[in-house]
């Protein structure tokens, strides 16, 4: 079809940008070679919209420089929801981490909120070896549609390791984010933890 259009038109080059969900597809077709000839007329591009949130997410709140003041010492990462954001945030965390890790053997800190969380941890250290050395994980499976979410109580079991220093809410339902979010507001109002 795009050739169809492309060969059409005349002037400027067509480009065509496709969402790609799954992320090892994404990388994938990344790796491949899809660029059409030189003489046809259009672009195509490949981008999975997680991983760019994700990494926009971290270059505007860095981990480097969070580790409250004490040489070695990893933040500590809460992620509501492990979806393909939290995934990514995950993903990109570890590599933004990495240099830290290698210099003070200090893991980052992940605590994942979600029904499956066990499971979903497992595969990504399975697929991502960078994630499963430098990453240690708090693991919460909370419904966050149940009484016991919006109580918080896992708040209070991580109070007695690390202190969390990002909250990020990745749920994909927008409604059900910033019911999250104003929950967890509400619950770390005395914290002044970012969430994100």
């Amino acid at each position: 079809k795009a050739r169809t259009l492309a060969f059409k038109r005349t002037g400027r080059k067509l480009n065509y940008a496709i969402h790609i969900e799954d992320p090892r597809l994404w990388v994938f077709l990344r790796q491949q070679e899809f660029s059409p000839a030189k003489n046809e007329g259009f672009r195509l591009d490949f981008f999975n919209i997680y991983d760019h949130a994700a990494r926009q997410l971290l270059r505007t709140n860095p981990l480097v420089g969070q580790m409250n003041g004490i040489q070695g010492k990893a933040p500590h990462l809460l992620i509501v929801g492990f979806g393909n954001l939290g995934k990514q945030i995950v993903t990109h965390a570890a590599r933004q981490w990495y240099p830290q890790f290698e210099k003070t053997g200090g893991k980052l800190l992940i605590s994942i909120v979600d029904p499956d969380a066990g499971r979903k941890i497992d595969m990504l250290c399975q697929d991502n070896s960078l994630i499963k050395k430098t990453c240690e994980w708090g693991i919460h499976q909370v419904d966050i549609t149940c009484l016991e979410f919006h109580q918080a109580k896992f708040l209070e079991s991580e109070q007695h390791g690390a202190e969390i220093t990002f909250i990020y809410v990745c749920l994909d339902d927008e409604t059900m984010g910033l019911s999250s979010a104003l929950s967890l507001l509400n619950q770390t109002r005395s914290s002044d933890i970012p969430i994100l």
